[in-house]
């Protein structure tokens, strides 16, 4: 059958020529039963539609012009552009006019330009680019990004190692030492803060020395007796915010550490609610409401600060187990001892530095703090020189472990000795009917026991599907209607 002579051109708007502009939204029969080469239309008709003036132009030319916009071609002796299997509508790239009269591809320019962004391999499509279920031993190569994880004949890494792990080494035998001379600001280091030319780290040897000899002296004398002097307001300051001051002080008592940590008010605050200037943070705790906490529920501060204005007020009333500022008085001290006993070294240059004058905010000691006493069973009143029990302990550091290894043998044989328990996840709990109205509180009142019962049953089985790995046949990885 030789190729129809029928231009397949969009006209001067971009329309398809067989949905007519002029409102006859049909194709002409013969390419609606698919039969291209069933006749053929002149090419103004197919154009501008069927219905033209009597000039012979259409209603656009009419419109707009009195010619047409396009200059007619007799296309029929080109009939590679016109498959018989193909639409004109699946046609792809430039449209047939574009070709015809050498109008180059359209590009973006700028930020009009895209680039399509191609998607991740998933591990089905390398599964199925790679596999080879002919040869049983066909092993697919490696995917590029594996590039970074350990191999098989990989020798084991080693361990990094710690100073705790030194023969005899006692970490908590500070007590002869002043200051951790580690932290010096390099001579060749100009700052233009002046925070960092008044901070302990910047000052000279001279002043570091005098400054820790009169905070030894304040403490001694605190310690003494229950009557004893205070330890000035400026000494606790910088015992408190210095981590290289007088690592020993934070180990006396509990009853130095809560000194260290009072004002002049007699207000009772950690490090970051006594230094920090964010005015915004004095407000944070986990009653206030959700502007304050910005949606978060466990802010580390559990109650409201409730302090003294001044000298002359009375002592400020606070919860037992926390200071003024609201912060778990654990969790505080936990964060003083471990600031004034830290160093880390570079891997690089081998630097040591302490935690000098940085500290945590409330949310990230509330985590931090806990993940250490939970998995080493350790706790502030371990670290202690005096005992809860006003004993004073010989050997702090060998009681220390013992009593962390006797923790943490309890904690292995009741693995044995007791039913495994998970840990709490949040699932809701079963009322003594076996429902989960809790669940249900948006349920609209009108809601029939039917459908209540439909929802309860529904999260049985979710619950129920949560206390197990479903069987390997049920879980279906590569389904192809998740790979879009």
């Amino acid at each position: 059958m030789a190729a129809p002579g029928f231009p397949f051109l969009p006209n001067q708007f971009g329309m398809n020529p067989l949905h007519f502009s002029n409102g006859n939204s049909s194709f002409h029969p013969a390419f609606k039963n698919g039969v291209y080469g069933a006749g053929s239309m002149p090419f103004p008709a197919s154009l501008h539609g069927p219905s033209t003036t009597p000039g012979g132009s259409s209603w656009t030319s009419a419109e707009l012009s009195t010619k047409p916009h396009l200059p007619i071609y007799d296309l029929s002796g080109f009939p590679h552009f016109f498959p018989y299997s193909m639409h004109p509508a699946d046609l792809p790239g430039p449209s047939l006019a574009d070709h015809q009269l050498g109008i180059p591809p359209a590009e973006g320019k700028g930020k009009g330009k895209t680039k399509e962004k191609q998607p991740e391999p998933t591990l089905a499509s390398l599964y199925e680019a790679t596999g080879n279920d002919d040869d049983a031993n066909y092993s697919p190569p490696e995917p590029a990004i594996f590039a970074v994880l350990p191999k098989d004949d990989d020798p084991p890494r080693p361990y990094a190692g710690s100073r705790h792990d030194i023969p005899g080494y006692d970490p908590l035998d500070v007590a002869s030492i002043s200051y951790w001379q580690c932290d010096s600001l390099n001579p060749a280091y100009v700052s233009a803060n002046k925070k960092d030319s008044n901070s302990f780290t910047g000052a000279p040897e001279l002043t570091k020395n005098k400054l820790a000899r009169d905070a030894k002296n304040g403490l001694i004398k605190f310690a003494r007796s229950l009557n004893s002097s205070p330890i000035p307001a400026g000494i606790r300051d910088t015992l408190r915010n210095e981590a290289g001051l007088l690592p020993s002080s934070m180990l006396h008592s509990r009853r130095t550490t809560l000194h260290i940590h009072t004002t002049n008010s007699r207000n009772l605050l950690c490090v970051y609610h006594r230094f920090s200037k964010k005015a915004d943070s004095l407000h944070v705790w986990d009653g206030a409401s959700l502007e304050v906490r910005k949606g978060i529920s466990v802010t580390g501060v559990p109650y409201p600060r409730h302090v003294a204005a001044k000298q002359s007020d009375p002592v400020a009333e606070w919860v037992p187990g926390h200071l003024h500022c609201g912060c778990p008085e654990d969790l505080v001290f936990m964060e003083a001892i471990l600031r004034k006993l830290t160093l880390v070294k570079s891997t690089q240059t081998d630097a040591t530095e302490t935690w000098q004058q940085t500290y945590m905010d409330p949310r990230t000691r509330a985590f931090a703090m806990t993940a250490f006493m939970d998995w080493t069973g350790l706790n502030p009143a371990d670290f202690f020189k005096i005992a809860p029990d006003g004993k004073i302990r010989d050997d702090v550091y060998a009681e220390l472990l013992d009593r962390q290894i006797s923790v943490l043998q309890q904690r292995r044989q009741s693995l044995d000795s007791h039913p495994r328990t998970k840990p709490d996840n949040g699932s809701p709990s079963a009322d003594a009917d076996g429902s989960y109205h809790a669940i249900f509180k948006g349920l609209h009142p009108g809601t029939s026991p039917r459908k209540r019962k439909k929802a309860s049953q529904s999260v049985d089985a979710t619950l129920n599907a949560l206390d197990g790995p479903p069987a390997p046949d049920d879980i279906d990885f590569f389904s192809e209607e998740e790979e879009t």
